[in-house]
């Protein structure tokens, strides 16, 4: 997901919405422990304070599937987390 913040920081906008749905190939989760991560989505905002300071407000949620310890058979667990990243 590439989002383009130039707008913000020209002070053309506020704030950027972020309502994404996010893919990932076996590839890119190689060596992580899961199986696969599926139904990803990423929803929020970026925003710039007047010292310049960029605030990023997400919710990601989606669905880990990793081997169970006992069978190796492919386990769903579903995961929702908030992060809010401050720079300055």
């Amino acid at each position: 997901m590439l989002i383009d913040i130039s707008l913000l920081l020209s002070n053309v906008v506020s704030e950027i919405k972020i309502d994404n749905d996010v893919t990932f190939s076996s590839d890119e989760i190689k060596n992580s422990g899961m199986l696969s991560l599926e139904n990803v989505h990423v929803k929020g905002s970026i925003t710039k304070d007047s010292y310049n300071n960029i605030t990023m407000d997400i919710n990601i949620t989606g669905d880990m599937f990793l081997a169970c310890a006992i069978t190796l058979k492919p386990v769903k667990y579903p995961f929702n987390t908030k992060t809010i990243i401050e720079s300055g």
